[in-house]
Parts: C-alpha cells; structure tokens; sequence
C-alpha cells in the first residue's frame, strides 16, 4: 500500500486529483449558495419592486419584458410580453401567469413605440382605448391609473408598470423615477 501511495505521489496524480476535488467542492458550493452577480441583481429587483409597493399607493408593480422567441427584436417577427418579476397588494390579482408569452396586440405596440420615445407613459383606464389587453386587465382589477416607465434595452425592452385601485400623488410620482433610475443602475452594472 505504501507503494502505491508513493507511486501516485511521484507521478502528480494526488495533486491532479486534488485540485479536480476542490473544484468540484468550489462549483457546488457556488451552486448551492449563490453569491454571483446575477443573485446580486435578482435580490436587488425583488427589494426596488418591495420598495415601490410599500412606500407609494401603488397596488401592483410589475418589471416587464418584451420577446420574440428568442434573438433580438426585430421588425416582421411577432412579439411577446412576459411579466418577469410582480408585487402586489390584496387589493388586485396577480398577473405574472396571464402575461407569460402574449403575444402583443396593436394597442401594445403603440404603447412600447410611445414609451421608447418619451421614456414614461401615464395612463387613466377611463381614457384608455377599449378591447385592448391592458385595457381589459385593468378594468378586471380596477385599475384607475398607471405609470409605465422604461427601464432598459437589450435583446429585450425592459420597462416597469405601478398601478393603483385609487390615485397616484405627487410623492408616488417621485417615488417612481427614484425607483426606474436605481433599477437602470442595476441593469447597467448587470450588462
């Protein structure tokens, strides 16, 4: 045996064996306790949206992206909304399952041009245009007002929503850009 042990020893092949160990344990470790910078941006996403939901009126926050099935957006390929992240108050359902992979209509469309280029959108769902998606999600929660705010652009458009069963107020509309402006820090640094 100790023969043996000394063979391995003088060929490296303890040594081998024992890094290839650690990297297995180091791997495992990371896995099993995520310390990485997406955990980061994941943990700060949850907190801007508890946030945005705990210290304004509003009764849903969502972090929203667009699709189209894989690849960059591009002009002719149909696109798809999905809810990423959600919070919301018992005054209103949740939503993330109803908005997973739908593709958009026209109204929508119009809505993620529009917010492309003003950066912000504010709506009152008694003034929406009717038999649209959003327009029909907020009359079944009634939703009186929305803030939509761009957040970032990649492979995917990236914007948040806060909606209210009541009114928004000055502080609430404050809050908001706070709130967009610390979520684009978080994407900046992720990408």
């Amino acid at each position: 045996m100790k023969e043996i042990l000394l063979a391995i020893m003088g060929s490296g092949a303890l040594m081998f064996t024992l890094k290839w160990a650690k990297e297995i344990w180091q791997a495992r470790r990371v896995r099993l306790h995520p310390t990485s910078a997406a955990a980061e941006f994941e943990l700060g996403i949850e907190q801007l949206l508890e946030e945005a939901l705990s210290s304004t009126n509003a009764d849903r926050v969502l972090l929203l992206r667009t699709t189209n099935g894989g690849g960059p957006i591009k002009p002719g390929k149909p696109i798809y909304i999905e809810v990423y992240r959600e919070k919301h108050t018992y005054a209103v359902r949740s939503v993330k399952a109803d908005f997973q992979g739908v593709e958009m209509d026209t109204a929508y469309a119009e809505m993620i041009q529009q917010l492309i280029r003003e950066q912000k959108i504010s709506y009152r769902t008694e003034e929406m245009s009717k038999g649209n998606i959003l327009h029909d999600t907020y009359l079944a929660d009634r939703i009186q007002e929305s803030k939509i705010r761009y957040v970032w652009e990649a492979d995917n458009f990236w914007f948040l929503s806060f909606s209210t069963v009541t009114a928004f107020n000055s502080h609430d509309r404050h809050r908001f850009e706070v709130i967009t402006r610390r979520m684009r820090t978080l994407f900046r640094r992720k990408l």
